[in-house]
């Protein structure tokens, strides 16, 4: 029994983990391309091998996101502590139902997840105006 609650519990927040790193690696990946960028510079100008930045910058712009390993020391010290199975039931109900109610919210009101720029430009387009390109 708490073996299986130990692997729900895992695979719950394995997903959590993965979704809140996406999102901040899509955030701060303009600014790890101009960090990379600049390198790339630095090491032209000192007349240096750029070939490990280049790489560096291929991989970013792939958009291929490379997780990394989930800590389990917290989720094994927190079912081999705890001799509440409720409780671990009700940790992993919850996590399974938040996870599903943020799907839902990003699926049906996608004005919450969208940048102010698109934002913008779906409400100029649902007037029939256009906002003007840079």
């Amino acid at each position: 029994m708490l073996k299986s609650l130990y692997k729900e519990l895992q695979k719950e927040l394995l997903v959590a983990h993965r979704k809140s790193y996406a999102v901040h690696w899509k955030k701060n990946l303009e600014k790890n391309k101009a960090k990379l960028m600049y390198t790339k510079l630095q090491l032209i100008k000192s007349r240096k091998p750029t070939g490990e930045v280049e790489a560096q910058i291929k991989a970013l712009e792939s958009g291929k996101i490379e997780y990394p390993p989930l800590k389990t020391e917290g989720v094994r010290e927190l079912v081999d502590s705890d001799n509440d199975i409720a409780n671990l039931k009700n940790v992993i109900t919850y996590l399974r139902n938040q996870r599903v109610y943020n799907e839902l919210l990003e699926r049906y009101s996608p004005g919450l997840t969208m940048s102010q720029e698109d934002n913008v430009r779906k409400t100029a387009n649902m007037v029939g105006l256009a906002v003007p390109e840079n």
